[in-house]
């Protein structure tokens, strides 16, 4: 079922993507995260990169 939607799913997709959308941005240097605060922004980066921008949009004007 997933194989023929083009899903990935074998686990170097994953991690290759979790490097380049998270770990970019978190492992900045002087970066410090709260737990909090890397929930947000993973999830923000996230949206960003699944092109979910209106969601973005909303969340960050619902604050």
């Amino acid at each position: 079922m997933f194989k023929e939607k083009g899903y990935y799913m074998g686990s170097g997709a994953i991690e290759k993507t979790h490097k380049t959308v998270i770990q970019q941005k978190m492992k900045l240097s002087e970066m410090r995260w709260s737990i909090d605060g890397a929930k947000y922004i993973a999830a923000l980066r996230t949206k960003y990169e699944s092109n979910n921008r209106e969601d973005i949009i909303e969340e960050t004007y619902a604050s």
